[in-house]
């Protein structure tokens, strides 16, 4: 998923992964070099998977993060002025797609995954 999300953003991208976006599923978040950008997620296509359009993107410098879990479930919020998104997804040792999102939590900062 990396890789397409850095082809597609035409930058180097850390990590991607799947996450629950304001409570919509599936939702491909791709961490790069200079800000953090949301997918309206993934085209399956003989090329593999790959996003398919922006919902929102939020620069690395200017956005605040706030790391929160319950368990296996971890939420970040990111804030840019009155721009506010909340990330969540399980990230079980082998629930579908947590290695991902486990990438992206790490590449954000976050304390626990």
């Amino acid at each position: 998923m990396a890789e397409a999300c850095a082809t597609y953003l035409d930058e180097n991208v850390a990590a991607a992964g799947l996450f629950s976006v304001d409570g919509v599923a599936d939702r491909l978040v791709a961490v790069s070099t200079s800000r953090y950008v949301i997918f309206d997620g993934y085209d399956d296509t003989p090329e593999g998977y790959g996003p398919a359009s922006i919902l929102a993107e939020f620069d690395r410098d200017a956005t605040s993060l706030q790391f929160s879990d319950d368990g296996h479930l971890h939420r970040v919020t990111l804030q840019h002025g009155d721009d506010i998104v909340t990330l969540s997804g399980d990230v079980t040792a082998f629930g579908r797609g947590s290695q991902g999102r486990r990438l992206v939590l790490e590449a954000m900062g976050a304390p626990s995954v």
